[in-house]
Parts: C-alpha cells; sequence; structure tokens
C-alpha cells in the first residue's frame, strides 16, 4: 500500500519539522509513505526540514497564484499522486503530531473495512495546544532537525478545552484515489469554481475542503489514536496574511 501524504508548508517550518519527527517515528506495520510537502516558489527556507532524513518527502515549488489557493495546489499534489501511482491520498495540515502507531492502524482501517470506501476517511479525536507554550517548544527545531519522542512532547504540552466534533477538516482527508479520478476528474476542486480565499491577501480560508467532501459524496468516520494539532496564530484572527515563522 503506498500513501500519499499532501501537505503545503509556508511559514510552519517549526511545526513541519515536528510533524514529521512524529512520522520518522511510526512503529508496526507502516504502509509506503510519499510526503509531498508544496511550498512557495522562491522561498528556500533554511528552517526547512532536511529531506535526506525522510527519502520520502519531496519538496515541490510551487507559483505564488497556485500556492495562494488551497485547491489549486491540491489539484497539482493529485496529478504528482497519480504519476506515482499511489492507492490512497492523504491531504493533511504541516502542524498535525501523530502517535507512534497512527499509520500502522490507519492502515489496518484501509485496509480491512475500507477497502471499499470512496469517499473522505477522517478520524474525529484531536486536542489543540495552547499557543505561546507551542511556540516556545518550537524552537528546539531551529538548531535541531529531529525531536527525540516528538509523540511524547506534544502530549506533554498544555491542551484547549474543545469539544469533539465528528466532521471532517482539510487536515485529515484520506481517500482512494480511484475514487477520486473517478468522482472528480482529479481535480481538487476546479480553479473557476473554487471558493478559496487568497492566502496573500486576506488570509487563506480554504473552503474548497469543504467542496471537495461534497464532491466526494461525504465522510467516513474511523477511529484513530488522537492527533495533536500544534496550535497558532491564524489569519483569519488577525484579518491578515502572517508572515512569522511558526
Amino acid at each position: 500500500m503506498l500513501i500519499y501524504f499532501a501537505t503545503l508548508c509556508h511559514n510552519y517550518e517549526l511545526r513541519f519539522a515536528w510533524q514529521m519527527s512524529s512520522i520518522i517515528q511510526q512503529k508496526g506495520n507502516v504502509p509506503g509513505l510519499l510526503i509531498d510537502c508544496a511550498t512557495l516558489e522562491g522561498d528556500d527556507n533554511p528552517l526547512r526540514f532536511p529531506p535526506e532524513l525522510f527519502p520520502g518527502l519531496t519538496y515541490y515549488p510551487t507559483d505564488r497564484e497556485t500556492f495562494a489557493r488551497r485547491a489549486l495546489t491540491r489539484t497539482q499534489q493529485i496529478q504528482r499522486a497519480i504519476d506515482a501511482k499511489a492507492d490512497w491520498v492523504f491531504f493533511a495540515d504541516c502542524d498535525h503530531i501523530y502517535d507512534p502507531r497512527f499509520f500502522c492502524r490507519l492502515r489496518d482501517h484501509l485496509v480491512r473495512e475500507c477497502a471499499n470506501v470512496t469517499n473522505c476517511i477522517h478520524s474525529k479525536w484531536k486536542q489543540h495546544t495552547l499557543v505561546e507554550p507551542t511556540n516556545k517548544a518550537c524552537e528546539y527545531f531551529r538548531a535541531n532537525p529531529v525531536m527525540p519522542h516528538a509523540w511524547a512532547k506534544a502530549t506533554g504540552l498544555p491542551m484547549m478545552v474543545k469539544r469533539v466534533r465528528d466532521i471532517a477538516a482539510g487536515c485529515m482527508q484520506v481517500c482512494k484515489l480511484s475514487a477520486i479520478i473517478e468522482k472528480t476528474g482529479g481535480v481538487y476542486v476546479a480553479a473557476d469554481k473554487t471558493k478559496d480565499g487568497h492566502l496573500f491577501n486576506k488570509g487563506q480560508r480554504a473552503k474548497s475542503d469543504i467542496q471537495f467532501r461534497a464532491a466526494m459524496g461525504g465522510t467516513t468516520s474511523i477511529d484513530l489514536p488522537t492527533q495533536v494539532h500544534l496550535q497558532h496564530r491564524r489569519d483569519k484572527e488577525e484579518g491578515h496574511h502572517i508572515d512569522d515563522q511558526r
């Protein structure tokens, strides 16, 4: 089984390094993973996670107008997943940390009860850290590429109290690649149909995720270990795009 893990990273290098640390530390019968990290063309951030530490990781420089709207970038990632002959696409955000058996458990679900599922698969269990302690902890990655015990360090951070919502989100949409091709023609959301905001104007509001899930026929919920979201300042709360490193 080959899972194509599609994410974007612009000024989230510290959190992405934490995510990659948790992926490197996966245990058990882990599926094949290719990490597609779309980046802004011309932005060679020195804090970028070294791809040589995970051979399945590739950075894909993306032009500004494509990168500004997530639907356009994810359409390019779908095409690369097709080229890679992947079985599944995992659309992800680059600031989530995974339990060491997360991908082993995901594989089990995909092989068994989800083998014939053709909509978006997700897991509702998630915790959100507090911003300031997380920012402080992320400073570790300014001098170190990999954090030992990445999952344990993430779960040790102070957490927000948020109710569990049993709905999918753009941070975890796992779809059979053949179903994406059949239902959307290999397009996340067409450029002339996407409701995404422009990232570099007032900040990205990625409404294309909702459009994509509708096109795929809704969602299927599975029970996976809790993900930890490394909370941060948000464009939509500030009212403009934030260029701070996160």
